[in-house]
C-alpha cells in the first residue's frame, strides 16, 4: 500500500484496493484489482505499465499458500501452484539453461546460482506445504514436484552438440524441491507426506518410468565428481551436493520454524540418514538380500561417523530411538511395510553397508 500512497492515490481508492485484496483468493484477482486502481486514478497521458504484484516473492506466495491451507482452498492452491510451476517450466527450458554450453567453472557455478533463483521464490511455499499439508495437499505437491521432474520429456532436445553434464544436472530442480518439501515434512514429523515423496512419485525418462526419489537419489550420489570438479575443484567434497541442500533449504526454511541453524543441520542430517535407511531397506527387499541392498550417504557419514565425529554415530542415535520406541514414527505411515519388528534389523543392515563405504574412503578414520 505503501507504493499506492507514494504514487498519490487518494485515500478513498487505496481504502476500496485494501477491501478487494482482503478477498482476493488468487493471484488474477489482485492484479486484475491493481490494474483497475491504476485505469481509475490515472490519466491516459501519463499511464504506466499494469502493476505486477510480486507475489512470487516468497513470503507473499507463502502467506497465500498459507491461508489456503488453513481456509481449505484446494482448487485456489491449485490454481496458484500450477501457474508457478508453469512459469518455472519454461524458464528451465529457456536458452539460460542450454545443454551445448562448454561446462567450465565459472559457468557451473552460474549454471547453479540460476537454478536456485528460479526456484528460491517458491521454496518457502513448498516449505509450508510439507510442513502443514494433508493428504490433499500432498497430492498436489507431489504433482508439482513430478511436473517439474518430468516436463523434459515432452520437449524438443536441441540438435547442436549436448554436453552429458548439463542433461544430468536437470535433476537438480526436482531433487531441490522434493528436498524442501521432504526435510520440511520431516521437521514436523509428517511421515506421510515422505511416504508418498518415496514411493507414489514417477520420473519418466526416455520412456522409462521409475520411482522419482530413487533415481534422484542415485543422481545426488553419482555427480559428486562432476559437482566437485566444477564448482569446489579445489576443495573436493565427500557430499558436495547434500551441503548445498542444507544451505537452501535452510532459507526455505526460514520463518516457518524455531530451530537454531545447528539444529536444523542436525535435524537435515537425520532427515539424510532416514532416505538413505528407506532406500536401503527398499533396496534389499527388491533384492531379497539384505546385505546386497545400496543406499545413498549424505553429510552425517562425516559429521556423524569417523574421526571428525563426537558422540554417538546417526545409527546409534536411531538405534537407541527404536528400542524406545513401541512403535518408530514411520511404521504407521508405511515405511518398513508397517511393521515395527524391521525396523531395527533395517538399520543395522544400513549400517553394514555404510561402513563398507566407510571402509572404501582413504583416510576416513
Amino acid at each position: 500500500m505503501l507504493v499506492f500512497r507514494q504514487a498519490r492515490f487518494s485515500i478513498a481508492a487505496i481504502a476500496d484496493l485494501d477491501a478487494r485484496l482482503q478477498d482476493a483468493d488468487n493471484l488474477d484477482a489482485i492484479r486484475q484489482a491493481c490494474d483497475e486502481l491504476i485505469s481509475d486514478n490515472v490519466s491516459k497521458s501519463t499511464r504506466q505499465s499494469p502493476v505486477q504484484v510480486p507475489v512470487r516473492h516468497g513470503s507473499d506466495l507463502r502467506s497465500l499458500v498459507t491461508a489456503y491451507i488453513e481456509t481449505n482452498k484446494p482448487a485456489s492452491l491449485q490454481s496458484l501452484l500450477a501457474s508457478q510451476i508453469e512459469e518455472i517450466c519454461n524458464t528451465l527450458l529457456s536458452d539460460q539453461f542450454s545443454l551445448n554450453t562448454e561446462p567450465n567453472f565459472e559457468k557451473a557455478v552460474q549454471r547453479v546460482r540460476d537454478y536456485d533463483d528460479v526456484l528460491l521464490p517458491v521454496l518457502p511455499a513448498f516449505a509450508t506445504l510439507g510442513y502443514w499439508g494433508d493428504e490433499v495437499h500432498q497430492r498436489l505437491v507431489g504433482s508439482a514436484i513430478e511436473r517439474v521432474a518430468n516436463f523434459y520429456e515432452s520437449a524438443e532436445m536441441p540438435r547442436d552438440r549436448l554436453y552429458k553434464v548439463w542433461i544430468s544436472w536437470r535433476k537438480y530442480p526436482p531433487t531441490l524441491l522434493a528436498y524442501v518439501v521432504g526435510f520440511a515434512a520431516w521437521l514436523n514429523g509428517r511421515f506421510s507426506t515422505l511416504h508418498i515423496l518415496q514411493s507414489n512419485l514417477h520420473l519418466i525418462e526416455q520412456g522409462r518410468r521409475e520411482p522419482l526419489m530413487i533415481e534422484l537419489n542415485h543422481w545426488r550420489t553419482e555427480s559428486k565428481e562432476d559437482w566437485n570438479n566444477l564448482i569446489s575443484p579445489k576443495q573436493q567434497r565427500l557430499t558436495p551436493v547434500s551441503e548445498h541442500l542444507l544451505s537452501v533449504c535452510s532459507q526455505a526454511m526460514s520463518g516457518l520454524v524455531m530451530q537454531t541453524p545447528t539444529e536444523l543441520q542436525h535435524q537435515f542430517d537425520r532427515f539424510e540418514y532416514f532416505l538413505g535407511l528407506v532406500h536401503h531397506y527398499g533396496d534389499c527387499s527388491a533384492l531379497s538380500d539384505a546385505e546386497s541392498g545400496w543406499g545413498p550417504i549424505g553429510r552425517f557419514l562425516w559429521t556423524r561417523f569417523g574421526r571428525r565425529a563426537s558422540g554417538e554415530t546417526m545409527t546409534e542415535e536411531f538405534l537407541r530411538e527404536a528400542a524406545a520406541e513401541r512403535k518408530w514414527p514411520g511404521v504407521d505411515a508405511g515405511f518398513f511395510d508397517g511393521d515395527p519388528k524391521r525396523v531395527e534389523p533395517a538399520i543395522r543392515g544400513y549400517d553394514r553397508f555404510l561402513q563398507r563405504v566407510i571402509t572404501g574412503i582413504p583416510g576416513f578414520f
